[in-house]
């Protein structure tokens, strides 16, 4: 979440600290920080829910929607309850009735913004990925009892990898080769990942790699994107590193416990969502206002 913000205030960065090309650098490519929620998520969703849901019925499907509208729904009201108090204070002649006339405060008030309706982004501009997520998380149950059934997992391994390349492919075809795609084709961005997370979470399950020095593995792959983001832009195989990253992650192993498992490391994973939503009020209040 916290590169996400890098990312969006990344011309302010630039001017304040012209010189730091490592930061400046870093900054711009912030906008893959959705790119490693996404893998992270649809591993979390299978590591939840697979079981839960490897039986289609209508009481497990609806418990696990709720599940997930509980955790990110308010949030998602209130940043944008916020916007639209921001917009009647600096709009003193606009009431309520400008913004029920606005059709995409609609489409983002009921999550519609990430489906490839926008030409532009409106009010709280990092809920288009949200909107992309609630998509895979709708999907997610009739992926389920596929997944129960796949026992192999070289078999789940090679859907992981299908699956990404299906994406990486997908997003070169529309122009979007370094995945910084958002309303038009943020959706195949999103779910292309959610789904590769969620056959990663398979090859987990199957034990296959737990004597594996996953730990090590793991930072490997930390910081070889860290290279190639720095010194050599290489975004789909930036990708690979993080779906690398989660598996290894998953493990549990050091040294990659010590990094992420202390209490800082725990407490901002804990604030992440918060950060990620409410931080383009910041952004927008800040440019209103023309404050350096």
């Amino acid at each position: 979440a916290l590169w996400v913000v890098l990312y969006h205030i990344r011309d302010v960065i630039a001017e304040v600290y012209p010189d730091a090309l490592l930061l400046n650098r870093f900054a711009v490519v912030g906008y893959l920080g959705v790119d490693l929620f996404a893998l992270l998520s649809g591993f979390i969703i299978a590591y939840t829910y697979s079981a839960r849901l490897q039986t289609p019925s209508w009481p497990g499907y609806r418990r696990s929607i709720w599940l997930r509208f509980v955790r990110t729904y308010p949030l998602h009201l209130f940043a944008l309850s916020l916007f639209v108090l921001l917009f009647l204070v600096m709009n003193e002649g606009l009431g309520l009735s400008h913004v029920a006339a606005d059709s995409a405060f609609w489409r983002q008030l009921f999550l519609l913004n990430g489906l490839g309706f926008e030409t532009r982004f409106e009010w709280n501009i990092p809920s288009w990925s949200l909107s992309s997520e609630w998509a895979c998380y709708l999907l997610f149950p009739a992926l389920a009892p596929v997944l129960a059934r796949v026992r192999s997992p070289l078999a789940a391994f090679a859907m992981a990898v299908v699956t990404l390349g299906a994406t990486a492919w997908i997003l070169t075809s529309v122009g979007r080769p370094s995945f910084d795609a958002h309303l038009q084709w943020g959706v195949a961005r999103i779910a292309g990942e959610f789904f590769t997370g969620c056959w990663l979470y398979l090859v987990y399950k199957s034990g296959l790699t737990r004597a594996w020095p996953m730990g090590w593995i793991g930072l490997s792959a930390v910081m070889l994107s860290l290279l190639l983001l720095v010194f050599m832009p290489r975004i789909p195989w930036v990708i690979v590193a993080f779906a690398v990253l989660i598996f290894a992650l998953a493990h549990d192993q050091p040294p990659l416990r010590q990094l992420v498992g202390n209490r800082v490391a725990v407490y901002l994973g804990e604030i992440s969502y918060s950060v990620y939503m409410l931080h383009w009020l910041f952004v927008a209040l800040a440019d209103l206002l023309d404050v350096p």
